[in-house]
């Protein structure tokens, strides 16, 4: 009994030491403070939603909140210039549909993980977006002489990511969790949404839901540069 105390004291020690050199200070690992989460309420009406944002944060003035079916039937969007807004939805769509609900800036990237919702029968559906990110600080090694740059960056636990170097495609608390990648090789992992759309390199689309179930995909037969460009169809 005292050898398997010890043998396990050990692995406990071993463990601690791996996670403290691969996520370094708890500045660099931490969770997205709650007055950076989106809290969002969605009110169905006639043609669209009536949106209330009742936590806005300053960094997302000015960037887009988009709205569609998974079906890909109806989707509508408009920038976000205040806490209440309409939302017109375009195309066909039942009460029954799921939803998905975005954040994008300017130039097209995702912000947050987008988030799922079905129509409520109440007043109004709750949403939150960024409620499970954390924030990892990317401090590269460059000359000691050299002065080092912090290159913070946002990881969603719950999302999935494809390996740069092999495609496996892993879930975020488990990359997190094994200790066996430093932050900075985790900024190379590339983020995949179950609910987008995307297009390998002949233009065959997939759901990123039926990539996850694969657990790989085939890297000569994607541009994972150009990944994140067909989100939502």
């Amino acid at each position: 009994m005292t050898i398997l105390r010890f043998a396990l004291s050990v692995m406990s020690i071993l463990f601690t030491l791996c996670v403290n050199e691969v996520y370094g200070q708890d500045e660099e690992f931490k969770m997205v403070p709650d007055s950076e989460v989106v809290h969002i309420s969605l009110s169905f009406a006639g043609g669209g939603f009536g949106i209330q944002i009742v936590n806005l944060p300053d960094d997302i003035m000015g960037c887009g909140l988009a709205i569609q079916n998974l079906n890909g039937t109806c989707s509508g969007g408009k920038k976000i210039e205040g806490q209440q807004f309409f939302i017109e939805i375009n195309g066909n769509y039942l009460r029954s549909d799921t939803f998905v609900v975005y954040l994008v800036s300017l130039d097209g990237k995702l912000y947050y993980p987008a988030e799922v919702f079905t129509l409520s029968y109440i007043i109004s559906n709750e949403v939150k977006l960024g409620a499970d990110l954390c924030i990892l600080n990317c401090v590269p090694n460059h000359d000691p002489w050299m002065p080092t740059a912090d290159d913070p960056f946002l990881f969603p636990k719950k999302g999935y990511y494809i390996n740069p170097k092999n495609g496996k495609i892993k879930k975020g608390a488990r990359l997190i969790n094994s200790g066996n990648y430093s932050i900075c090789d985790l900024k190379e992992w590339k983020y995949i949404s179950p609910y987008g759309i995307y297009l390998d390199n002949n233009r065959n689309q997939f759901r990123g839901s039926e990539l996850i179930a694969k657990g790989k995909i085939e890297l000569a037969n994607w541009n994972l540069e150009a990944f994140d460009l067909y989100w939502f169809r």
